[in-house]
């Protein structure tokens, strides 16, 4: 199983962890008095929200999926509200400083969240490396149709869920298209989307995902992708190459400080992926 990024992963087990947590910082820091709160809110939504609340937003965090955001933020602003009533209600035992320091914590994961390498993992793709087949490295002429034209351009690297094409046409992405091409002397049709793109010298380059395609194609497809694994064609590099392991990512973090952000890898940046600036037909 290659690695997600760490520092995401222990944010969502933390999460999955946080009433466990809660009840053990909070029953220290309390003593009877969290016994008496936690024995007044015995309602079924209070149970519910405090067991099962902060698990479902940690399991959200780690499908990193673009709907983790709407789970993850209901979840905090629901504990911000929450914890704002539990204060008013209970301010002998809940101190000022407490619910200050809840608050800025929630603030720092808020945040932590927004920023662009964070959630790129979530919105791109192509940055989600766990989830790729590996993609074989070498030159396969090619025509692509779209809106009842063709053009003439290269595969550049193949592999069984898709293509990185290289073409003297731009296409917007999200564009569906036909790519043709061959494989053995056998010609192939499929279809595909564009799903990234970045400038491939002169040419405009498309990373393009293969939909739902007749069931021989795609067996000739994988048949011939297993025939390059095993004659050794080289493959592009595996972002997952740059992820360590959970103790090697800790250590670091802890020694240098680096490594609370999920590194991104070299090429997959959102700069790199925008669109070329010149329009040749």
């Amino acid at each position: 199983m290659k690695a997600r990024p760490w520092p995401i992963v222990t944010l969502g087990v933390i999460h999955i962890l946080h009433p466990l947590l809660t009840f053990i910082f909070m029953g220290i820091a309390l003593g009877d008095g969290f016994s008496q709160i936690f024995n007044q809110s015995s309602g079924a939504w209070d149970n519910i929200r405090f067991w099962f609340l902060f698990p479902l937003a940690g399991l959200a965090i780690i499908a990193m999926r673009p709907w983790s955001y709407v789970v993850l933020f209901a979840v905090w602003a629901e504990s911000f509200v929450y914890n704002f009533k539990a204060w008013q209600a209970h301010p002998e035992l809940l101190s000022i400083e407490i619910l200050i320091l809840n608050y800025l914590v929630s603030l720092f994961i808020i945040i932590y969240f927004l920023v662009p390498n964070v959630r790129a993992v979530y919105f791109n793709p192509r940055v989600r490396w766990w989830e790729q087949k590996p993609r074989f490295l070498f030159d396969i002429p090619c025509s692509v149709q779209a809106d009842d034209k063709t053009y003439a351009g290269m595969i550049l690297d193949l592999s069984v869920g898709g293509a990185f094409c290289a073409l003297q046409k731009q296409y917007p992405l999200g564009t569906e298209l036909m790519v043709k091409f061959e494989i053995n002397q056998e010609p192939m049709r499929l279809k595909g989307k564009i799903v990234h793109e970045r400038p491939e010298g002169e040419m405009f380059g498309y990373g393009v995902q293969f939909l739902d395609f007749d069931k021989k194609v795609q067996e000739k497809l994988q048949a011939f992708v297993k025939g390059l694994a095993s004659q050794g064609v080289g493959t592009r590099p595996n972002p997952s190459e740059l992820q360590k392991s959970f103790f090697q990512w800790a250590k670091t973090l802890v020694t240098s400080g680096k490594g609370l952000l999920p590194q991104v890898p070299n090429g997959m940046d959102d700069k790199r992926y925008q669109k070329p600036k010149n329009n040749q037909e």
